[in-house]
């Protein structure tokens, strides 16, 4: 009977031993070690994305421009009329404002990343 009785007292405890928690804590530790860094790459990548895109709709909508404005001067007021929608977060700025002589440039705020689209369509990437 008495070995009975220890089984019971046995079987009915409650909670976790230190080692459970302790092996719970460190699986954990290793998972979010892995998990933070990738994380923040796929922020920085989606917020350059976000400057890439910004810059190329800004093109085409310049490109919309000067079909009816051959020899006008495009700002990012007339992009705006011609289709352009900014993200949020995205600065974008006309260096030179001609058809045949194009340079928009676009940043993410929190990158430090510029992407600089021509003329022609081609874009690159200047990081500081």
């Amino acid at each position: 009977m008495a070995l009975f009785s220890w089984k019971k007292i046995l079987s009915d405890r409650r909670g976790f031993t230190i080692l459970e928690l302790m092996t719970v804590m460190l699986i954990i530790g290793v998972i979010s070690t892995i998990a933070i860094p990738r994380l923040t790459e796929y922020l920085q990548r989606g917020w350059e994305t976000s400057a890439v895109s910004d810059a190329k709709s800004g093109f085409n909508a310049a490109q919309a421009f000067f079909t009816d404005w051959p020899q006008g001067q495009v700002t990012v007021d007339l992009m705006k009329e011609y289709g352009y929608q900014d993200s949020p977060d995205v600065d974008l700025t006309v260096i030179r404002d001609l058809s045949n002589n194009l340079i928009l440039r676009a940043r993410h705020l929190k990158t430090r990343a510029w992407y600089y689209i021509i003329w022609d369509g081609f874009v690159f990437k200047i990081t500081t």
